[in-house]
């Protein structure tokens, strides 16, 4: 690659002094004694085996189908020497065998590798013996994409603000991404890795933009800021370490407007705020920050519905307000106009909005009812009688409620109430957004 070419020479250079050929292998009586004749293994099943005389070698093939960790676990009652292979016979690693701290011969291996064949040879000198057992397990690294010789002409397109899984293997360098942004931004690279690994930012032009890089504590990458033109770029990770090391990784490039310090990647509810920040559906606070825990007011639930519904405004800023505690030019107030006008909201019974109540989580599910239309629900006893304090619900909301829970827009809680009369918070909010619109509710 023209970027990591000094680095890649070097290491290819290293490698070149260290290989001998694999597979120039004098066969011996046995039937696995050449990659030609090796034993085809079985993931997840034990072999054993002897290694004496002039049948002092073993060959084992295996075969990845997708990118994964093989796990190679080995036990014997005497030294041996091992090496692990490719398809083309190169040697990707090797070493002797000897006793560990329970005075056992034994070896315990993970390689991260592309999906393709491999090979396991063991080994013990012509006048030595050694009898074992080995087997080898495998976890696939759930990349996102299926693997190709990907390159900066040839990347893996991506979307900012979405997170994906990727490998660089033991036998690989480095994953190519492309990325387009449509505006001027602030790009927030979020990485984490199980090794050593570098990254960087190029524009189109192959004009390297931003490069870092992290240790071998699997430390998250968070913060990592770059500002960028509207353009396309691509996002590079590289392998880096020694030649027994590959990682696995999950990274999120996003638009740093959108991240907010008190919405950690951790938390539940991370998922929910990104998509909802990302729609347009709900913001931050003037500080920078989201508020999770905050309880959401009754006005803030009808300005993210009207946010949802796209709806214009305008017609509705100068409307005199129908609710005696809405105030005319208030930030809420042309989205509280809007949903009394269709419906959507009624009030209470002495007339007032509730101009920063706390929104509970019956009059939630009474507001999206009545936003989709009201639909028939049949059985609602039925579906609310699974909660202890369905007694509780009030009248007006036990057809939404039921409506909800059926169709998991709102769940009971651990103890098994439905909690009607307990507030929501903006996370929960965001949640049950995020839930309806990849339904196709909205």
């Amino acid at each position: 690659m023209k970027k990591t070419g000094t680095r890649k020479a070097l290491s290819l250079l290293l490698a070149a002094l260290m290989l001998m050929s694999a597979f120039a292998v004098t066969a011996f009586a046995g039937n696995y004694d050449t990659a030609a004749t090796a034993r085809n293994v079985t993931i997840g099943t034990n072999y054993s085996g002897s290694l004496s005389g002039s049948d002092y070698t073993d060959f084992y093939k295996i075969n990845l189908t997708t990118s994964s960790t093989l796990h190679i676990d080995f036990t014997g009652d005497a030294y041996a020497y091992y090496e692990f292979l490719d398809n083309n016979g190169e040697k990707l690693d090797y070493a002797g065998i000897t006793k560990n701290n329970l005075n056992i011969v034994s070896l315990k291996k993970d390689y991260i590798l592309k999906r393709g064949v491999y090979y396991f040879k063991l080994e013990t000198g012509p006048y030595d013996s050694c009898n074992y057992t080995v087997k080898f397990t495998s976890t696939s690294s759930g990349e996102t994409f299926a693997e190709k010789d990907d390159t900066f002409d040839n990347p893996y397109s991506i979307k900012l603000n979405q997170t994906y899984k990727g490998q660089v293997a033991l036998n690989e360098w480095d994953d190519y991404y492309k990325f387009t942004t449509n505006k001027d931004m602030t790009l927030n690279i979020y990485i984490k890795s199980d090794n050593y690994l570098w990254f960087y930012i190029y524009d189109n032009n192959e004009k390297e933009i931003y490069s870092g890089g992290y240790n071998l504590s699997g430390r998250f990458v968070a913060n990592e800021k770059v500002k960028l033109s509207k353009g396309t770029y691509r996002f590079l990770v590289e392998r880096a370490g020694s030649l027994n090391e590959g990682s696995n990784y999950t990274f999120e490039l996003s638009d740093a407007s959108l991240n907010f310090p008190d919405v950690s990647k951790e938390a539940w509810f991370y998922d929910a705020v990104k998509y909802c920040a990302g729609k347009g559906y709900m913001s931050g606070y003037s500080n920078g920050k989201f508020g999770p825990g905050d309880s959401l007011k009754r006005q803030d639930f009808v300005v993210i519905l009207a946010n949802i519904a796209k709806v214009n405004l305008s017609s509705y800023a100068n409307m005199t307000p129908q609710l005696n505690d809405v105030k005319k030019g208030a930030y809420y107030a042309a989205a509280v106009n809007w949903a009394v006008d269709n419906n959507i909201i009624a009030g209470y019974a002495n007339g007032n909005f509730g101009v920063n109540d706390p929104i509970t989580r019956e009059q939630v599910a009474t507001i999206l009812y009545r936003y989709m239309g009201e639909p028939s629900v049949s059985g609602a006893n039925s579906i609310l009688s699974r909660f202890s304090d369905s007694g509780r619900i009030s009248s007006f909301a036990k057809t939404p409620v039921a409506w909800a829970v059926k169709n998991e827009i709102i769940s009971g809680m651990a103890d098994g109430r439905v909690a009607p009369t307990e507030g929501a918070s903006r996370a929960q909010i965001a949640s049950i957004i995020m839930r309806m619109d990849q339904k196709g509710m909205f």
